[in-house]
């Protein structure tokens, strides 16, 4: 379980570094173009400080995904929303 809570402690760190990143995320755009919106994801939803209603979704995905553990979906909903916004946080 020890494991678990680490890997959800990391995988919140990157997802608020991505958030408040004030440089270029290009170096996010690697995981971004494999992300999509699926539905039926839940209601899930975090206000996140962004004028992008598409880039809310997919953080609002990575989350969700998270929770699920699957982190490597959270990454690229999480890098997506990054790409499509540099300054949500």
């Amino acid at each position: 379980m020890q494991k678990n809570s680490i890997s959800i402690a990391v995988l919140t760190g990157i997802a608020l570094v991505a958030g408040c990143a004030t440089t270029s995320v290009d170096h996010l755009a690697v995981f971004a173009p494999e992300a999509q919106l699926f539905d039926g994801m839940g209601s899930h939803s975090r206000k996140v400080s962004t004028q992008s209603s598409e880039a809310e979704a997919y953080f609002n995905q990575g989350i969700a995904w998270m929770h699920a553990f699957n982190h490597d979906e959270a990454i690229r909903s999480f890098s997506r929303a990054a790409v499509l916004d540099p300054g949500c946080a």
